[in-house]
Order: C-alpha cells, then structure tokens, then sequence
C-alpha cells in the first residue's frame, strides 16, 4: 500500500495548475491571432498585373506598408478588425486610395493604378538633374590651394567664369552614363558588349533576309507485324511519307530606286505519300463461277435453296445458268487466294500513292502616307491514286489557285482603321 504524504499531494496540485495555466495563456494567444485580420489584394495596371507597388495602411496612428510581388499581389496578415485607409503610390503613376473594412470576410482588393498625364510626367523629366563631377580646371584649382592661397584664389576665379553647362546637355549626359538592365548596348562604344558580326548583327546597312526549311519523313520499314485473329499471315502495311516547306522573305530591290523596297515571301511546299494497306473482301469461288451453288450457306451454317425468280421453283442442286455477260465480269474478279479464312477467301495489298505541290507569294508595300499595299498570288495542285480490292485505279487531279490585292491605312487624327481587301480563287 501506498501512502501520499502532504509535500507530494503539495507537488501534484502545483503540477495541474501549471498545466492549467499554460492551457489558459494559449486560449488567450488564439484569441488575440483571431482578432488580427488579413487583407489581401493585387495591383493592376491596364488589364496586367504590377509589381514594386508601395500598398500602405493607415488606422489612426497606425500605418502598416507592403510592396507588391512579381504577380501584384499584396497581403496584410496583422490588422485589426474595424477601418482602414489604404494608399497606393509608385512612381509615374497616381497616387491611388481606399477605404475598406477589415474583418475575417473581407474579399481581396483590385486596385488598379493610373499614369500621370503626360505633362506631369515631362515636368519629373525636366527636375531630373544628373549628378556631374568638377571639371578639370576645377580640380587643378583645388590641387593648386594647398600649395599657395594666391594661386588658389586665381584658380577659383578662373572657374567660375567658365560656362555654365546648359540643362538640355546635362540631362544627355546623363543619359549617356546609365544603362538601363537589358537595353541593348553598341559593340562599338563598349568592350563588353556582344561582338557585331553575330547573327544579323553585323556592321554596316545589311537588309534582313530569313528563311526556313522543314522536312518530315516517315517510313514503316521498322513497323511490328500486325496480329492475324483469322490465323491468316496479312502482310506489312507498307508507308513512305515525305513532306517538307521551304520559305524565304526580305526586301526586293527594283531597278529604280525607293524610298522604301517593298518586302517580298516566297514559300513552295510538297508532299508525297505513298501507301499500301491490306484490304481483305470474298470473291466467287471456281464452283460458283460455273454457277454452281451446292456449297452455299446462311450466317448459321445451314443450306441454303435457289429459287427461279422467274417461275418462282427451286433450281435443281442449287445450279444456276449463267450468262455470256456474267461469264465477261467474272474475268475482271479475281480467283480466291485464301482457303483456311472464315470471314473473307481474298486479301491484297493495295497501293494509293499521293502527290502534291504549292506555291505562295505575297507582296506588301508601304508608304509614308498612302498606307500599305499587298498583294497575293498561290498555286496548290494535288493529285492521288486510289485503288481497290479488285485493283481498279481511281485517279484524282485537282488544281487550285487564289490571287488576292489589299490596301490599309492607319488614320491617327480620326482614330480609325481603313482595310480594303479583294480575293479571287478558283478550283479545277
């Protein structure tokens, strides 16, 4: 038996009571994370979204400030319930602001930022003064005082007679000296840059030439055998396919000179196709070319009996006659080539090649106040054998060409969109 004296009994009540206050502080901590709402948003400029966004809050003395991500969202997750006043600001752009209410259903805030109209934005340029350093015969100045206070007084004065640099040419130089991060630098001016005869970007006035070239091939010399259910070998479906497109485009230079060339594309593609898939079919037999139907059978297996259409009597031993004109067709059809077959006693591999050729050219001109000119001509002809079981040949030409002229015009002052377009085609 055991006996709990007063000290232990003292040291159990001391432990529950911890416990129970540990459990009370933590209830009061949810309590308080409760009441601290969240608000969330995204910031928008014309349809996208806008990062760098400074989105402060403000409540009496109370102001909490965020910046926007890369996706223009923001979020607050420590404001208390009740009002607040919300202020958007980047630069460039109006200051935007919004009263909302923050509480556990409050719904995410679009805020969408406006520019500056176009005056404030030139006056912001126009008080963006560069930082420029002394000029030389201020720095001589300068190294000159610390040897002799005359000297020093007469070099001062020198200085500041110079002339003074106007706004205009201290905001190029300005502008000479930053780059922006992904602006395209002259290998020219700069040791670091990329070298010009890369790609397209070579020295001197080169016009710009692009084509394309694309092939696809597919042939079936690496394809499996196909699985006979019949316990009939069927051979390999034979394929060889190439199609293919070639394209140029770039400015046609006329013997007479232009202000502007005209840009010219040429594109020519082609396809040829030929195919040779298994067709399978039933076919009269030696007997049944005689007219001799004795063997013939119903879907079930069970006989099957003849009947004159004529007299409407049953043909002796299921024998029809036959006539000249059949005799004549059946020479056209060929003989059973399959015996062991329960669906079909004839299979062959066909061959269905197909060929086919297209040209297209446009032509778009434009002007410095006509607008553009264009203009279109194609060809596309297409040709194809189809064969059948019987190895009947049916062939297919088509021909089809199309021409078309346009002319657009952009008119800044209306504010509209003039298309004039005409299209002629034809099959053959």
């Amino acid at each position: 038996m055991t006996v709990e004296t007063p000290r232990r009994n003292v040291q159990t009540r001391r432990h529950w009571m911890s416990r129970f206050a540990l459990l009370i502080a933590s209830y009061l901590l949810l309590c308080v994370a409760a009441k601290a709402g969240v608000l969330r948003g995204k910031v928008v400029f014309a349809g996208r979204e806008l990062a760098g966004v400074q989105v402060t809050a403000h409540s009496g003395d109370k102001t909490q400030s965020v910046i926007s991500d890369d996706s223009g969202t923001f979020q607050f997750t420590n404001l208390a319930d009740g009002k607040w006043q919300i202020e958007a600001t980047l630069q460039c752009f109006e200051s935007l602001h919004a009263d909302v209410d923050v509480n556990a259903a409050a719904a995410p805030l679009q805020l969408e930022m406006k520019l500056l109209p176009a005056e404030k934005l030139v006056s912001l340029a126009e008080q963006a003064t560069p930082v420029t350093g002394n000029p030389p015969e201020q720095h001589a100045a300068q190294d000159a005082g610390t040897q002799t206070g005359t000297a020093a007084r007469s070099k001062d004065a020198a200085a500041q007679q110079l002339p003074a640099v106007p706004p205009h040419e201290e905001n190029e130089q300005g502008a000479d000296g930053f780059l922006i991060q992904g602006s395209v630098n002259n290998a020219g001016t700069s040791a670091f840059s990329t070298s010009p005869a890369f790609g397209n970007m070579r020295a001197g006035k080169h016009d710009l030439y692009s084509g394309n070239l694309q092939i696809t091939y597919g042939n079936s010399a690496l394809n499996a055998q196909p699985y006979s259910l019949s316990g009939v070998s069927v051979p390999r479906p034979e394929m060889n396919n190439v199609t293919g497109s070639v394209e140029g485009q770039g400015p046609l230079h006329l013997p007479r000179p232009m202000t502007r060339s005209p840009n010219i594309s040429v594109s020519y593609n082609w396809l040829r196709t030929d195919n040779a898939p298994t067709m399978n079919g039933i076919v009269p037999t030696a007997a049944e070319r005689t007219g001799n139907l004795a063997g013939l059978t119903n879907a079930l297996g069970q006989p099957v009996t003849i009947y004159d259409p004529v007299t409407g009597s049953a043909y002796a031993g299921n024998q029809i006659p036959i006539s000249t004109e059949a005799v004549a067709l059946l020479k056209l059809i060929p003989l059973p080539n399959l015996a062991s077959a329960a669906q079909y006693n004839y299979q062959a591999q066909v061959f269905s090649p197909s060929r086919g050729d297209g040209v297209f050219l446009s032509l778009d001109q434009r002007t410095k106040h006509a607008g553009s000119f264009y203009g279109s001509l194609g060809l596309h002809s297409m040709s194809s054998d189809n064969t059948n079981l019987f190895g009947f040949l049916d062939k297919t030409n088509t021909m089809n060409t199309h021409a078309g002229i346009g002319w657009g015009n952009w008119y800044q002052e209306l504010g509209m969109y003039a298309h004039a377009n005409s299209l002629l085609s034809g099959l053959t």
